[in-house]
Formats: structure tokens, sequence, C-alpha cells
């Protein structure tokens, strides 16, 4: 008898590097355009990305910058502004990509991992995947678009409004796997998101290594590229 699995991914960290075009949509928006941003500020942006979450998160990463704030004990909260900047940040990146297309698609680029397995995928066509991120639907698929022949394995997607729905990416993996019966392979390079599915029956958490994370955070879970693909094929063949 086959079992029921499912692979499941995160987008940014884990599929492609979006953090430059995050960066140039936060310094465009209302909020923080009339601001003056060097080098340094985008390199401690890079710094605080593993921090980020939901939109909202990079109000209070920009206000660091900003403001020369330190990031120790950072807490973030929702609050009117951070709900504001978010609506901003989402209409100010709906007018980047309609107006500087091309140079918003080069801002966005794919790891190796995301060609790799797709080249496994090709292989197992029966394999179940999923993309989980807090990232709106349309942009992922926007970006998705750019690389038809790999793509065509990733079209189930679970964004924004479903971690907004439940609050957590291990609330609806847990809702996910209870009804669904399967076993989950979770693949995600937050450290928040892959601590909170440790322990968890028929979830399996890997962290990726390569994305948004500094080596002081990762895991017993982090695992490099190849090793998280070799791990992958493992995980297909229990169907056999």
């Amino acid at each position: 008898m086959h079992k029921k699995i499912e692979l499941v991914l995160d987008f940014d960290g884990v599929l492609f590097n979006t953090a430059e075009e995050a960066y140039s949509v936060c310094i465009r928006t209302p909020v923080f355009n009339r601001k003056r941003f060097n080098h340094k500020a985008y390199l401690k942006f890079l710094r605080l990305r593993p921090l980020v979450g939901p939109a909202w998160n990079y109000y209070e990463i920009m206000q660091i910058i900003t403001k020369k704030k330190s990031s120790s004990g950072l807490l973030f909260r929702k609050t009117l502004r951070s709900v504001h900047f978010e609506k901003k940040f989402f209409k100010t990146r709906y007018k980047f990509k309609r107006n500087l297309y091309k140079r918003w698609i080069k801002l966005n680029t794919p790891y190796a991992f995301f060609f790799k397995l797709s080249a496994i995928l090709s292989k197992y066509p029966n394999c179940e995947v999923s993309i989980l991120s807090t990232k709106d639907k349309k942009t992922i698929s926007d970006l998705l678009a750019c690389y038809p022949k790999s793509a065509k394995y990733f079209d189930n997607i679970y964004d924004k409004t479903t971690f907004d729905k439940y609050g957590s990416k291990c609330k609806f993996l847990m809702e996910k796997q209870s009804k669904e019966k399967k076993k989950i392979l979770f693949i995600d390079d937050s450290t928040q998101h892959i601590e909170k599915c440790r322990n968890i029956r028929n979830i399996i958490p890997i962290q990726a290594s390569w994305g948004y994370v500094s080596p002081k955070d990762l895991t017993i879970y982090a695992h490099n590229m190849d090793d998280t693909l070799q791990i992958i094929i493992d995980f297909i063949k229990e169907t056999s």
C-alpha cells in the first residue's frame, strides 16, 4: 500500500532569493521614499531579513535601519502603522512591477535548488508538492511564470491569506496532515517556522541552510542544498 506524502516548501529563501526585491520595494514606499539609503543600509537589511515573516514585519526592520536602532530583543507587534505600511508595500510592489517589470524580475533570483528540485520532480510526476509562503500568491505566480519548464511542478500555492488565517505555518500543516492523513516533508529557512514544527508526528521539518538564516540560528534540522535534495528523493521513494 502506497503512503500518502506531500512535499511542502517555503518560497522566499528556499526556491527564490527575493531579498533585494523586498528591500527595493521598502525604500520606494511612501513611508521611506524620502529617506537616504546607502549600501551599508542594504547590508543591514540583509542581516535582519531572517527575522521577517509577513510583510508588515518589514516596517520594524526599516525603522531599525533608518533610526539606527538596535535590533537586540526585537519583538514584532502588529500596529496601525505596520498594517498601513503593509498596504503601501503591496501597492508599491504592484506599481514597480507594472512600470519596471524587467527590472523587478531581475531583483528575484531562483536558487539552484529550484532547478535541481524540478529535475527530480520530473522523474516523479505523482509526488504532491505545495508552496506555503507568507508572500502573496500573485507575486509567486508571476515569478514562477518566468521559468515555465520548472514552474509546472509548483502550481499549488498557499500564500499570505492562509498564513493570516492560521497565524502560523505549523498550525496549517497540522490541520492539513490531520485531514489528509499524509506524511509531510516541510522545507523552510526560518528558524521560527521550523522550531514550531519539531516533534510533531508525520511532519518532518528541514531547514534550508542556504536561505535567510544566519549560521548562529541554524537548528538541528538544518541541511545544505545537496543533502536536502537527497532527503527529498528518499522521501518520495517511500511511496514505492
